[in-house]
């Protein structure tokens, strides 16, 4: 046990001092970036253009907007399927009813009050969410037992196709606003980035 929990204090200050020369590391460059664009603007213009890639996410999600039809295998075998889907649902709905975390477990891997106690709320959250859906799901697998023709009319009213290029079509769309606001003002926001990163660094370096 004790093992356990120094193994877990070891974990978070490895996590803590990651990030604290990440932020010092990323505070070194927002000195750089400010000092070039105040000193060198037209440096920084050049080469932000010269790094710019526009990388499209349509190719990656090409395969989501094709429709496969799967249905048919499951009308087709619609009692081994509803009865696997039965058995699986009440299999979980056991857990659901008898497991517990065992006591104190979420303080062994958390020692933070606030962090322990902000877990088990996100776990409990996720555990009550799938017992509902599960428990919904049920009515529909004892229909594909018993009558698969009536949820075949009841999944054509509910099948709907959203397309996700619809959705992240304005992210296909290249903005150079933010670039050309800032570039344009480049000694005013010289200025914030070397305070901001000064202040990030100090005290990173000399409070913590």
């Amino acid at each position: 046990m004790i093992e356990q929990i120094n193994n877990s204090t070891i974990m978070q200050e490895i996590i803590i001092d990651s990030i604290k020369w990440l932020l010092i590391t990323g505070a070194c460059l927002g000195i750089i970036v400010g000092l070039i664009l105040f000193f060198i603007p037209d440096f920084l213009r050049v080469y932000n253009h010269k790094l710019d890639h526009w990388y499209s996410s349509r190719k990656t999600l090409k395969p989501l907007e094709i429709m496969r039809e799967t249905d048919s295998h499951m009308y087709q075998h619609n009692r081994y399927g509803g009865w696997a889907m039965l058995a699986g649902s009440g299999l979980f709905l056991y857990h659901f009813f008898t497991w517990r975390l065992p006591e104190g477990a979420l303080q062994l891997l958390f020692p933070d009050q606030t962090v322990s106690a902000l877990m088990e709320i996100v776990l409990t959250t996720i555990w009550i969410f799938l017992a509902v859906f599960i428990i919904a799901g049920i009515p529909l697998w004892i229909l594909l037992i018993i009558n698969p023709a009536m949820l075949k009319k009841l999944s054509k009213v509910f099948d709907h196709w959203y397309s996700t290029r619809l959705v992240l079509l304005p992210m296909e769309t290249m903005h150079y606003e933010i670039d050309n606001w800032i570039l344009k003002y480049s000694r005013t926001f010289g200025v914030i980035f070397v305070l901001g990163s000064m202040y990030i660094l100090i005290t990173f370096l000399f409070y913590y």
